[in-house]
């Protein structure tokens, strides 16, 4: 068990990213934290790896990040993120 988990710029590499996230949750000690970093959001290379959930105005796919993140964690067990 761990007291933390980090992933910096990581996570749209993870394979299953729903299933991911439960596995850190799983492996956390109750109060434990996960970090996750993701600076590069709203950047094109993220737009490109991301679920497209929405199409913008010149047509390029771009997704809802903050609801895809929240949907992430609450899917995944956690009760306090920000």
């Amino acid at each position: 068990m761990f007291d933390l988990v980090t992933a910096v710029e990581t996570h749209f590499w993870w394979p299953d990213l729903a299933g991911d996230m439960r596995e850190v949750f799983r492996v956390l000690k109750p109060g434990g934290n996960l970090s996750l970093i993701a600076e590069s959001i709203g950047s094109e290379h993220y737009r490109r790896k991301a679920s497209p959930k929405n199409t913008l105005s010149n047509g390029h796919d771009a997704p809802d990040v903050c609801d895809e993140h929240r949907e992430l964690f609450t899917n995944g067990g956690y009760s306090k993120f920000r």
